[in-house]
């Protein structure tokens, strides 16, 4: 695929062409009054304001209190260009429309490990010749030992002026140890998509009951409530991410999720009744899910979850009918004693949110598991505007 770029300076990032400035000019610094590293001490009661300069863009942390750790810092690096050593921004993101603009790179490193009370806010301040409107601003995250960047992470941007500010999911954060954090600021030109504010929908329209492992059964009873989702995100999963575009005419390519802690998945659906896209990521839930308090999945006794999958519909609300997707899941070290697995789903039933199984179970043969496809009776597969939590449970 072929990228044109807007400006006249590119920087090329995997497999987008960013453009370094805007407007027939490209991004100029101030003349620097702000670091462009800076570290700020752990604290247990005030909030620690972190700015620093990436590139010609002027970036502020918030760290909130930590919940009990002292005697430490957190260092914040700004820069203008990707940190080497990281996995290229964006290699997923082919559908990104042309003129994607990488525009600051942070790197946030904790001198030990430490928990903070909530997630930290960030605000951004762009240059004069850098264009606002009809402009989406958006971070993505890396986090410590991810194969892919979530992207987007935060976003769209409150605009104000040249001024971003990004609503943030709530719950604590845990920073480790000589770890570090990465954060992208980028642009994509065109509307930008509004913050979706719905979360987890399984919207069953009768009430079977689920069944044993190996049958394709009904999803949960009830009418799911949406969670709350100020950012598009509720919680950001540091594995293997994936993109992929839904159309009405066909039955969409899979998404694969490519190796990560040793698992890769694939996820097939089926033809939809809107077109759109949805960004899929994965977890372990052994520390690569932000921020802390991610609810594990519960949902079976006996059964331990084995991945995670986010699924994050940025358009309209989309109806696969009663049609399951079909996931695979290959663990190259095996299952070991685990002889079967359930597709579990994130959902309100009735009583609040929890985990609700078996959608759909299965029998693992040798390294692989395959949930789905299958054809639910009286129920529907839809996924709301916002992030839908699955998970495979096996026993």
């Amino acid at each position: 695929m072929t990228f044109r770029p807007l400006c006249f300076l590119t920087v090329a990032l995997g497999a987008l062409a960013f453009a370094a400035g805007c407007g027939g000019g490209s991004l100029v610094a101030p003349t620097p009054s702000v670091p462009s590293s800076t570290s700020i001490p752990f604290s247990t009661t005030t909030a620690q304001p972190a700015t620093v300069m990436a590139g010609a863009v002027t970036a502020t942390l918030v760290f909130p209190p930590t919940t009990g750790a002292t005697g430490g810092t957190i260092s914040v690096t700004g820069s203008a260009t990707q940190p080497g050593g990281t996995v290229p921004l964006m290699k997923e993101r082919e559908d990104l429309p042309t003129g994607a603009t990488a525009l600051a790179f942070l790197s946030v490193t904790a001198s030990s490990t430490v928990t903070l009370s909530a997630v930290p806010s960030f605000s951004f301040v762009l240059p004069a010749n850098v264009a606002t409107t009809g402009v989406g601003f958006y971070v993505a995250l890396l986090q410590p030992g991810g194969t892919s960047w979530s992207e987007p992470a935060l976003g769209p941007a409150t605009v104000t002026g040249q001024t971003l500010s990004f609503g943030l999911p709530q719950g604590t954060l845990t920073l480790n140890g000589a770890s570090t954090f990465y954060f992208a600021l980028y642009s994509t030109p065109g509307t930008p998509t509004s913050a979706p504010t719905a979360g987890p929908s399984s919207s069953p329209s009768g009430s079977p009951s689920p069944g044993p492992s190996g049958s394709p059964t009904g999803s949960p009873s009830g009418s799911p409530s949406p969670l709350p989702s100020p950012s598009g995100l509720v919680y950001m999963l540091g594995g293997s991410t994936a993109v992929i575009t839904l159309s009405v005419t066909a039955t969409p390519s899979p998404a694969v999720l490519s190796n990560y802690q040793n698992i890769a998945v694939t996820v097939q659906f089926a033809v939809p009744n809107a077109g759109g896209t949805f960004d899929l990521s994965d977890a372990t839930g052994n520390g690569d899910i932000m921020p802390s308090g991610f609810p594990v999945d519960n949902a079976n006794s006996g059964y331990t979850p084995v991945i995670y999958i986010s699924v994050l519909n940025t358009g309209g609300d989309i109806s696969f009918g009663g049609n399951v997707p079909s996931i695979q899941v290959t663990k190259s070290t095996g299952f070991g004693t685990m002889m079967t697995c359930n597709l579990d789903v994130y959902s309100n039933g009735g009583s609040g949110s929890a985990w609700q199984s078996p959608v759909v179970g299965a029998t693992i043969v040798g390294m692989n598991v395959t949930l789905g496809p299958a054809t639910l009776v009286g129920s529907t597969v839809d996924f709301q505007t916002g992030q839908q939590l699955i998970a495979v449970s096996c026993h």
